[in-house]
């Protein structure tokens, strides 16, 4: 499952990534989160694919491991020094 919600999203970040104003406040990211979401609100992904993606982060808590990711990764990159 991992590796569907992998195949929806690159595509969308490396949009994000080329657009000439956009990529400075972090398109990519963005495109990759909010772009698969709107094609599965709209009905543009097929049923087998969305009710998959659907069980699979209900069932095994993906969302709260991939929010720990964030905030890991904001914290790594924190230097703790003010300017």
């Amino acid at each position: 499952m991992i590796a569907v919600r992998r195949h929806r999203g690159l595509p969308c970040a490396e949009i994000g990534k080329r657009l000439p104003l956009l990529r400075n406040i972090g398109a990519a990211a963005i495109f990759a989160t909010f772009i698969p979401s709107a094609l599965a609100y709209y009905k543009l992904l097929p049923p087998q694919i969305e009710k998959s993606v659907i069980e699979f982060t209900k069932y095994t808590n993906f969302l709260y491991l991939f929010i720990e990711c964030i905030i890991v990764e904001a914290f790594s990159g924190w230097t703790g020094r003010s300017s």
